[in-house]
């Protein structure tokens, strides 16, 4: 586990892309956000911060790998890589939160590359990423 300054610090990062977050939801995902003004690029792979309340869902699975653990975690932000080639999701970083905001555990290990379920409210999130990059190419 990390700490929490290293955390921010690299969700402060990252020159053009160190602007302020700017959440959008993702449609049809209640519980889920994508941060549009961190969008990278690199070949198939989308990289951006998804926010998600719950502790059912993959979000919370993959934060969990980090270390986050429910019931404690009531919401999870993940910088996440989206290959939208291959339909997969990757955590790079992780950060919990109880239902008060407070900060429960942090994590910049990355995770395994898990395929999206058709299911998840991670696939409309994948969905709604890959067609923002497209859009911006």
């Amino acid at each position: 586990m990390r700490t929490p300054a290293f955390i921010l610090a690299l969700a402060c990062s990252g020159g053009a892309a160190s602007a302020a977050p700017d959440w959008r939801p993702v449609p049809g995902a209640p519980d889920l956000d994508v941060d549009v003004a961190f969008v990278q690029q690199q070949g198939s792979v989308v990289t951006t911060w998804v926010r998600s309340a719950g502790t059912t869902g993959l979000a919370a699975r993959l934060a969990g790998q980090g270390g986050i653990r429910p019931p404690a975690q009531r919401r999870q932000v993940l910088l996440a890589d989206f290959d939208c080639a291959t339909r997969t999701i990757r955590a790079q970083a992780a950060v919990g939160y109880d239902a008060a905001g407070r900060l429960l555990a942090s994590s910049s290990v990355p995770g395994p590359l898990v395929p999206i379920p058709g299911d998840e409210d991670l696939a409309l999130a994948w969905d709604a990423v890959c067609e923002l990059a497209r859009d911006r190419r």
